[in-house]
């Protein structure tokens, strides 16, 4: 429901719905990801990293938490930080749909 939607325009609604099954799922790194990345498109970036850093210490080989990561780091003006997490998220998968453009915010 979350993407849908976020796809609709519904930023308040897919934050409740991510928000709701991260009380059910805590360790869900999908969820973490995707409300991080909301967050950060929200501009509240400090908040974004700290739901990135939890994704990613349950999988720090996720491609997507790395580049949302990227994304709210660069929101952040930490530039070194989000090139590290591009390098990164390249070196795992380099055709992953998230580091194409078009996909989560990847412009570092």
């Amino acid at each position: 429901r979350g993407h849908l939607r976020r796809q609709r325009g519904n930023l308040a609604g897919a934050r409740g719905d991510w928000e709701e099954a991260l009380e059910d799922h805590p360790k869900n790194v999908t969820v973490l990801t995707h409300l991080g990345e909301l967050t950060s498109r929200e501009g509240n970036h400090t908040a974004a990293c700290e739901l990135l850093d939890l994704a990613l210490a349950l999988d720090p080989s996720s491609v997507p938490a790395l580049v949302a990561r990227a994304a709210a780091r660069a929101g952040a003006g930490d530039k070194a930080g989000a090139q590290a997490d591009v390098g990164e998220a390249r070196a795992i998968d380099p055709a992953h749909p998230a580091l194409k453009a078009g996909g989560t915010e990847c412009v570092i």
